[in-house]
C-alpha cells in the first residue's frame, strides 16, 4: 500500500507544469527570484539547471550574462527577474486549456 500511495505522488508531480530555473552558484539573483516567486511553487515541479556544471556548456554559453532565466514547459518565460504575475497568468492559461 505504501508503495502504490508513492507511486501516485510522483504520478501527480509530473503532471504539474516544469518550471526550470538556469541558475549556478552562487546566484543572489536567483535566490531573490525564487522567494519572489515562492507562493506559486507549488503549482509547479521546479527543476533546477547549473549552467556552470559539466555537460550544460550551451546553457552557459546561452544565458550566462542572464541568470535567473526561467523556462515553463519548455518554453522561454522570463530573465534577469521573477515576474510573479507573469507566472501565475501562464499558469492560470495552462490550467483552463486542460
Amino acid at each position: 500500500a505504501i508503495l502504490i500511495e508513492k507511486l501516485d505522488t510522483r504520478e501527480s508531480e509530473h503532471s504539474l507544469p516544469v518550471l526550470t530555473l538556469y541558475t549556478k552558484h552562487p546566484c543572489p539573483l536567483c535566490d531573490v527570484a525564487k522567494d519572489q516567486l515562492k507562493d506559486l511553487l507549488p503549482r509547479v515541479r521546479v527543476v533546477e539547471v547549473d549552467i556552470e556544471k559539466p555537460g550544460n556548456e550551451a546553457w552557459r554559453q546561452c544565458y550566462r550574462y542572464d541568470i535567473p532565466v526561467f523556462h515553463l514547459d519548455g518554453q522561454f518565460l522570463m530573465k534577469h527577474k521573477a515576474d510573479p504575475d507573469l507566472l501565475e497568468e501562464r499558469l492560470d492559461a495552462l490550467a483552463s486549456a486542460s
